[in-house]
């Protein structure tokens, strides 16, 4: 969580780095696959630094891995991102809140494309000691997110626009071309469909 990273840089950084040595000191499988951060492009806040230091400790590890470099991961039960904070508040009849122009852009990717990535990635041979991006290639930005949302309810949301939170990057979108080279891994959820399953899902906690 970026925002708690500047709240409280040591415990995102024992957490995350000597979270990652244990699990590797301990590790005794045929491949180690770290959920990494598309944050590492541009450390800008405690948490990216700590992904960039985990990512360095696997590499000289001596153990075998895959790195996945996740960008902005959604679905139903991943809460406090930007989706799904978006669609609850949607839901419950409040201001969705932009920080900043709403022009930022990101890659949105669904939590099922992303599992498969993980499980294929364990035991693909050309996937040994990568380092991937997982997103979908596609840039979209928040007013664009909030375009298909309106679209998915069919009504329109009241919004707020604050202050831009501290180390938020304009542009950040997955180069997928190497993992679907190497493994053939590919999206196949595009962020409306994506949408429409986990507003059918959030339905259950408003009926």
């Amino acid at each position: 969580d970026i925002p708690m990273s500047f709240k409280d840089p040591e415990e995102t950084m024992d957490i995350n780095v000597n979270g990652t040595k244990n699990l590797l000191n301990g590790f005794k499988g045929s491949r180690f696959v770290f959920a990494s951060s598309s944050s590492v492009y541009k450390v800008t806040n405690p948490y990216a630094e700590s992904k960039l230091k985990d990512e360095e400790i696997i590499k000289s590890s001596g153990k075998p891995y895959t790195i996945l470099r996740f960008f902005n991961v959604y679905g139903w039960g991943k809460m406090g991102l930007v989706v799904q904070e978006f669609l609850k508040k949607a839901l419950e009849g409040e201001e969705l809140i932009i920080h900043g122009s709403g022009n930022q852009k990101r890659d949105f990717v669904h939590l099922s494309d992303v599992a498969d990535a993980n499980l294929l990635v364990s035991t693909h041979p050309d996937a040994l000691n990568q380092t991937f991006d997982v997103g979908t290639g596609i840039a979209t930005s928040l007013n664009e997110l909030i375009g298909i949302i309106e679209e998915v309810l069919e009504k329109k949301l009241p919004k707020t626009q604050i202050e831009r939170r501290e180390g938020d990057l304009d542009l950040s979108v997955a180069d997928i071309t190497s993992i679907k080279e190497k493994t053939g891994w590919e999206p196949k959820i595009s962020l409306e469909e994506g949408m429409r399953r986990v507003y059918n899902n959030a339905l259950k906690l408003y009926v």
